[in-house]
């Protein structure tokens, strides 16, 4: 565990293909995975990261914020919302 956190990127990127495998109707599709090599990839550098709703479920299952890194948000709309208030 200290190893993956240690590393953000495969860290994020293997919590989510965990939480993949624990939801009984999941389907991993190669866009899936796709997705989450890009969300990984970018986590640990932005503010905010912008998902899809399927990607962001198994993003907040797997608690991704508690590794320090962006907010995984569901929609542009919740961005626009959080940009403006920052103003």
């Amino acid at each position: 565990n200290r190893l993956l956190h240690a590393m953000p990127i495969q860290g994020a990127f293997t919590e989510l293909r965990v939480q993949s495998h624990l939801k009984v109707q999941w389907n991993t599709t190669d866009s899936d995975l796709l997705d989450f090599l890009a969300l990984a990839t970018a986590l640990p550098f932005v503010d905010y990261y912008v998902s899809d709703r399927k990607t962001y479920n198994l993003a907040a299952s797997a608690d991704l914020g508690r590794r320090g890194g962006g907010q995984v948000l569901r929609s542009l709309r919740s961005l626009c919302d959080l940009l403006q208030a920052r103003i």
